[in-house]
Order: structure tokens, then sequence, then C-alpha cells
């Protein structure tokens, strides 16, 4: 019976001590709601109510002096810190107490107490990064840097922070160290490559210098990265011939898309540069491909038919692109077309010459939904010449073979419904209803709505 009565006992501390710790985490998450809406003094008021009864929890402890802080009572948080002393571990205690020098403005107590800790504990990577964190949020990056090079030093280990001391670097503006850690984190970090390419370009911006600088911190032997990132920055310094020799040495992809990143710029006369480059490189006849239509491209957007019409027809004739495996390889076969029926519609050639070119096009396409958008374009072109019903039948050739709820034949309706309304035909009206029901939520719609409400006033 006594044995009954022990683990009675037992059990009731047990649930009593459960019920405190639901009550705490309750409390504790209600504080924590309160201060992520900056309700600073609801939070705090539930805190020091849990300190009450839990006056060792070390998250309560931060969480609580993390709000003295904010509201200036240095005292109150020091009070917290101190009756904790020997109740919580050491290593919590030394980081609240760098935490609170910092805070009171006494930086070399700071550093001084987080240098003790790390000299009488120097195997645990973790503790230098967390105290490093301290000063990094207080805006203390030299202290950081101080913390991060001790464990280099400590642990030997020369690799060891090299993203978290490129950012400090950063930060204190010391380009040239910035600089030396985050390509010595990138040479094994390829894919952190885009953070790096804003980060370098920002600094590449403080001043026109930094730009050799970079350059006389990178080797011969550089893996792909580096030299990536070097050649973005000299963009970033308006250096861009000295850009494409450093693209140049990358994988053609690299420099293709350099030359599309040129032409979105506007450096037209670069980005023509880094193709012809690019198509001395091509490999196969797909990539030749890929690229004379880009020349073509730019050529047609510059209005210059005879250099456009030059490289389309380097295309158009080239029987073997036509034969797999390259027709499937590329989709040079239809945009050199697509792109030469539009000079065509340009020169008002004959309706069968212009539709000649959208029909060939069409035969290359990848997939019938391809397919069907050639031919929507084709019938544009044919009722915007007032062949309505050539317009009408080249409709009837894109949803052939396509199911009435496919997007293909529901597109089909507001295409029918262009030609009904140039032809002020009476099925104008069914034909807008049909897009309506089949199309509720495209954009056309309103457009559509729009202009039947300016043809009836």
């Amino acid at each position: 019976m006594r044995i009954f009565y022990i683990i009675l006992v037992f059990v009731f501390s047990l649930n009593l001590l459960h019920s405190q710790v639901n009550e705490f985490q309750v409390l504790l998450n209600q504080a924590r709601s309160h201060e992520n809406r900056n309700q600073l003094s609801q939070a705090l008021e539930i805190y020091e109510q849990l300190y009450e009864t839990f006056p060792h929890d070390e998250n309560l402890i931060e969480a609580m002096t993390r709000i003295l802080y904010q509201r200036g009572n240095f005292a109150r948080a020091n009070e917290i810190l101190q009756n904790s002393r020997g109740r919580v571990s050491e290593y919590f205690f030394a980081r609240q107490e760098t935490v609170y020098l910092l805070r009171t403005n006494r930086l070399r107590e700071a550093e001084q107490r987080a240098v003790d800790w790390l000299t009488r504990n120097p195997r645990s990577v973790q503790h230098y990064r967390e105290f490093a964190r301290i000063f990094e949020n207080s805006n203390q990056f030299d202290l950081a840097i101080v913390m991060y090079i001790k464990a280099r030093t400590n642990l030997n280990d020369t690799n060891l922070f090299t993203h978290e001391l490129s950012n400090a670097y950063f930060f204190t503006r010391n380009v040239e160290k910035a600089f030396e850690e985050s390509l010595k984190f990138l040479r094994t970090n390829s894919g952190f490559l885009y953070f790096y390419r804003n980060r370098f370009e920002e600094m590449i911006a403080m001043h026109q210098n930094n730009i050799r600088i970079l350059e006389s911190l990178i080797g011969e032997n550089e893996p792909t990265v580096i030299w990536e990132i070097l050649a973005f920055s000299l963009i970033g310094a308006n250096e861009f011939r000295r850009a494409i020799e450093i693209y140049d040495r990358l994988p053609l992809e690299r420099l293709i898309s350099f030359s599309d990143d040129m032409k979105a710029s506007n450096q037209i006369e670069i980005a023509m540069e880094a193709l012809q480059r690019a198509l001395e490189r091509a490999e196969n006849q797909a990539q030749t491909a890929d690229i004379q239509i880009k020349i073509a491209q730019i050529h047609f957007e510059q209005n210059d038919t005879d250099n456009t019409l030059l490289y389309l027809y380097k295309v158009i004739d080239n029987s073997a692109l036509q034969q797999q495996p390259w027709a499937q390889r590329t989709r040079a076969n239809v945009e050199a077309r697509l792109i030469r029926a539009l000079i065509s519609m340009q020169q008002l050639d004959t309706i069968d010459e212009t539709r000649r070119w959208f029909e060939e096009a069409s035969r290359f396409s990848f997939n019938s939904s391809e397919r069907a958008d050639i031919l929507f374009r084709l019938s544009r072109f044919l009722y915007l010449s007032k062949e309505y019903t050539q317009a009408f039948r080249t409709i009837e050739q894109a949803v052939q073979g396509h199911d009435r709820n496919s997007n293909v034949y529901k597109s089909s309706y507001f295409h029918r419904y262009e030609i009904a309304l140039f032809q002020q035909s009476s099925i104008r009206d069914s034909l807008l209803v049909e897009c309506i029901i089949h199309n509720p939520a495209d954009q056309r719609i309103a457009d559509m709505l729009f202009l039947e409400t300016f043809l009836t006033i």
C-alpha cells in the first residue's frame, strides 16, 4: 500500500509539472505574438509574469532582455542577467553578458568577454559563429571579423567562414578583403553565383578602380564561376569588350546569354560581336542555326532587311537542318520562316507568297498547339487582307484534331470574332458570347466588351 501511495504522488507531481509546462508555452507564445506585432508593453507584462515562476529559463531571459534593451531599461536587464549567474549555462551567460555590454556601448569589454570565452573553449565552430552574429546584430562588423579570424587561427582552417567574412568586409567597406573572401567562397560554392553577382555589382559601383582590384585577385587556372563573376563585373564597369573576351572563354551558352543581355541593354554592337564569336564556336547544325536566327532578329529589329534575309536564308536553305535529327533540335526552321513572313508582309508581297511562309513555318512546328498558333497568325493576316473566307478556313485547319474543350479550340473563338468584327457580320454577337463562355477569365474579354460598347455609341 505504501508503494501505491508513492507512485500516486509521483504521477500527480508529473501531471502538475506537465500542466505548468503547457501553461508556460501558451503564455510564451502569446508574448511572442505581441512582440511580433510590436506590442512591447503587453509582451513584457507576460514575460514578467512568467519570470516569477521560471526565473532561470534561458529562452525567457533572452526574450525579456531583448525588449528591455529596446525600451532602454538596462538596469532591469542587468538585474535579470545577474540573477541568472550560476543558474543558467556558462555559455548562455557569456553570450548574454556580451549582448549587455554591447547594448551599453562598452564595445571593448564586449569583445574581451567574447574572446575570453573562446580562448577557454576554442574548439566549437558554432561558438565563434554565434558570438560573431551578436556583433553583427549590433552592426559591429569589425568585431564580428575578429571572431571569424580567431576561429581560423584557433582551428587552423583558413577556409572557415568565407561567406560570413565576405559579408562583414562588405559592410566595413573593405572592398579588397570582401572580394578576396567572396572569391574563396565561390570557388567551392558556385551555386551562390547570382547572390554574389549583385554584391559585386554594388562594390564595382563604389569606385572605378574596384574592377582592377578584383582582376588582381584572379589567377589563370580559376574555375568557370570565377571567370563568370569577373565578366559580369566588367559589364558593371562598362568594359563590354573586355567582358566579351572573358565570356568567350566560358561555355557557349554563357556567351550567347551575354549577347542576349547586351541586346536587352541596347548594346547592339556588343551583342552582335558576341554572337559572331558564338557562331565561330558552334559545334553542330542546331547551334549554328539558333545563333543565325538571333543575328537575323537583331538585323530585323534594326530595319536592316538585306542582312536579315542573308541570315534567314542561311537557315532556310540548309537542307540538312530540315532532316532528323536536327529538325527536332532547333526552332530555327520555324522562326526563320515566321520572320520571313513578316518581311513579306512589310514588302507587300502577294497574299500567296506571305501565306507560303506561314504554312512552311507550321510544317516545322514542334506540336499541334504551336502549329495552331502559327495558323491563327496566318488567319489574322488573311482577314486584314480582306480574305475573310480563307481566314475562316485557316482557323478550321488550326483546330483540326483538337477537342472542343481544348485551349486551342477555345482560343479560336477570339479569332472567329475578330473576323466577324471586320466583316460587320451578324454572327459577331454570338461569337462574343462563345468567347465569354469558354474564356471567362481572359483579359481579352474586357477589351472586346469595351470595343462593343464603343461601336454601339
